[in-house]
Order: structure tokens, then C-alpha cells, then sequence
């Protein structure tokens, strides 16, 4: 097989790339990732040892990371002093958790929103890790903060 100038097999593979590449203008249906609401900064108050909060049990923390299939790996990070802050919204219905969670290597610190049943079952969380984004976040950094707000017996 005879070998193409260089600048002729340059052309040749930007021409194939171009053809695979045909659909990109071509409108498409974007789905968008849900969204965590929560509430207003402002109702957010300060978790103190008589702060009344669901009760949140070991169980239903593995049972929240087992239904993602994902394991709860975040009590080392907790017991390493990564949970900066621990805040809390009531709405009615549901109790809002905030945090702020150290990254395990880097000087980061990121965001942690926690949604709860009045019972104590782990309805949504979300958090600014790049593991973290949607509704169903499962990284360490919400295991963290369970592991800071869960009842201790």
C-alpha cells in the first residue's frame, strides 16, 4: 500500500472525523438533572446538643447508600474532624440538613444538603462534589454529615 503525503492524510481524517461527528447540530432531547431545593439561607439554624432533629439511625443510613448501591464511607472522614458546620431548616413536613464537609485531599470545602422525613428517612441529598450533583448524591461528603447528625446510642 502506498503511503499519502502528510498533509493529504491530515485532510482525510478530518473529512471521516467531520462525517462522524454530522449529528451535533442536530436538536436533540436534553434531559435536565432535577434539581435540590432547599429552603432560604436565612431559615437555616445552627444543630446544638438540645436541637431537636429526626431521629437518623445507622440503619437508615445504610439503607439510604444501599439503595444506590453504594456504600456508606464517610465515619473515618467524621471521626477526622472533616465536618466543618451543621445547620438545619424545618418546613413543616420535612427537616432540612446543611453542611459543610473538608475534602479528603484537597483545601476544599464542600456543600452538603440533606432532606429527611419526619421519621428520620433520608428523602434527598445533594452536594458540590462532582459526585454529589442531583438529588441522590451517595459521596462521603453526605455520609459525613449523617455521621455528624445521626442519634448516637
Amino acid at each position: 500500500m502506498r503511503q499519502l503525503p502528510e498533509k493529504k492524510a491530515n485532510l482525510i481524517e478530518r473529512l471521516q472525523s467531520n462525517d462522524r461527528n454530522k449529528n451535533f447540530g442536530v436538536d436533540c432531547e436534553i434531559q435536565e438533572e432535577i434539581a435540590y431545593l432547599s429552603p432560604a439561607t436565612d431559615t437555616f439554624r445552627d444543630i446544638i446538643a438540645d436541637t431537636s432533629l429526626p431521629m437518623i439511625t445507622r440503619q437508615a443510613i445504610q439503607e439510604y447508600f444501599e439503595r444506590y448501591n453504594t456504600q456508606h464511607k464517610g465515619q473515618l472522614l467524621y471521626e477526622f474532624r472533616h465536618l466543618v458546620t451543621a445547620r438545619y431548616s424545618t418546613d413543616g413536613i420535612y427537616t432540612h440538613l446543611r453542611g459543610q464537609c473538608k475534602a479528603s485531599m484537597k483545601k476544599m470545602v464542600y456543600f452538603v444538603d440533606i432532606k429527611l422525613s419526619k421519621d428520620g428517612v433520608i428523602e434527598e441529598c445533594h452536594c458540590d462534589c462532582a459526585a454529589g450533583s442531583g438529588t441522590q448524591a451517595c459521596c462521603k461528603h453526605v455520609s459525613v454529615l449523617l455521621d455528624g447528625t445521626q442519634k448516637k446510642y
